[in-house]
């Protein structure tokens, strides 16, 4: 099976740097992917939004924090969950001066229309919050942007308004003067522009598991 990236856009790995391929194709069964590196900086100076992070904080999704050179490792799993869709498990680990956390996510590809399969990014541990994903190839990068947000309450999804729903915008490219993959991720809303980051560069591989 191709990997979540291709299923919802055929040819996406064609047009990325063949550099970047091996980050998005599809892990063999028994192996998972690792990387480590350092985030130039992570979270955001605007403490007053700090509250709502430590929330979001205790599902794993961010943290209340502004750092700079933060060391991190990436770990990423295939997994195949109960209606047969294909999952890439994400498990990042952040090295603050005040210890160690962890941020999780499962991107997956799903059947959204008959003729449409569009990626979805699981945030969290209990996956409460979802954003759907548009991937696109930019001069060999690949670069992601969210077309809407939700969440679930009492077993029920709610869709965030456009007009005040966060969006979130990353790219994943390669540094021509280190040959690191390196990775930007903002999250901006309408209303208060930016209100968190992370930006770095590691070194990845597909080793078994």
């Amino acid at each position: 099976m191709s990997s979540v990236w291709e299923q919802a856009n055929p040819g996406l790995l064609a047009r990325l740097d063949p550099r970047l391929q091996g980050y998005f194709s599809e892990i063999p069964a028994g192996q998972v992917g690792r990387g480590s590196g350092i985030f130039e900086c992570v979270g955001s100076p605007r403490r007053w939004l700090w509250p709502v992070f430590l929330m979001l904080s205790w599902d794993r999704v961010i943290f209340p924090v502004w750092q700079q050179q933060v060391r991190f490792e990436v770990e990423n799993r295939p997994w195949h969950d109960e209606r047969g869709n294909t999952t890439i498990q994400a498990r990042r680990s952040f090295h603050f001066v005040a210890g160690t956390r962890v941020m999780v996510d499962a991107i997956t590809a799903e059947q959204q229309t008959s003729e449409e399969i569009g990626l979805i990014d699981y945030l969290g541990s209990s996956g409460r919050l979802a954003a759907n994903l548009q991937a696109e190839a930019k001069d060999g990068a690949l670069s992601l942007s969210s077309t809407s947000v939700s969440f679930r309450l009492w077993r029920r999804s709610f869709t965030l308004p456009r007009a005040i729903s966060p969006t979130v915008r990353i790219t994943e490219g390669i540094d021509e003067s280190t040959g690191l993959q390196q990775i930007s991720m903002e999250l901006r809303q309408p209303q208060l522009g930016l209100l968190y980051q992370y930006r770095g560069k590691f070194s990845y591989r597909i080793v078994p598991d």
